[in-house]
């Protein structure tokens, strides 16, 4: 069964006034696809700030990407990145599963997609798959991907 996808949207406060946090732009959404082919799961966010995007495996947790970077050691998996714009300058440091640094707002205010693409799927690669940023509490979205079984034509 699939897991259903949620939007979430974090506020938080700081020095009394209210600052608008991570926000998902549109859900990753579920993907069917063969063995064999590619799969691409979007993750566009707003005012990313200081904090980082991450995409896991939801069923074991496994971490596939932290912010652009690839860690899997698999190399059918891969993470890419695409700014739609900022403002302001500069960026408050924060770690990957949390959040570091000062409590002062972040100055950059960055809106982006994050991509996680997985080639040559196998069965094995049939699970949900969470877009995860280090707010606190976490906010995540989930994208579930079927694979579609080999169906042999009759004549």
């Amino acid at each position: 069964m699939l897991a259903q996808c949620e939007n979430v949207h974090y506020t938080f406060r700081t020095n009394s006034s209210t600052i608008s946090g991570p926000v998902f732009i549109a859900p990753v959404g579920n993907q069917t696809a063969a063995i064999g082919r590619e799969v691409v799961f979007s993750c566009s966010v707003r005012n990313i700030g200081k904090y980082k995007v991450g995409w896991l495996r939801a069923s074991d947790q496994t971490i596939l990407s932290v912010h652009t970077r690839t860690v899997t050691h698999n190399a059918r998996i891969s993470v890419s990145y695409e700014s739609s714009g900022c403002s302001g300058a500069g960026a408050a440091g924060g770690s990957v599963f949390g959040v570091t640094g000062s409590s002062q707002a972040a100055e950059e205010v960055v809106n982006g997609t994050w991509r996680l693409h997985i080639r040559q799927l196998k069965e094995s690669d049939r699970d949900c798959y969470m877009c995860q940023i280090n707010t606190s509490p976490m906010i995540s979205e989930l994208g579930c991907l079927d694979i579609l079984e080999h169906h042999r034509e009759f004549l």
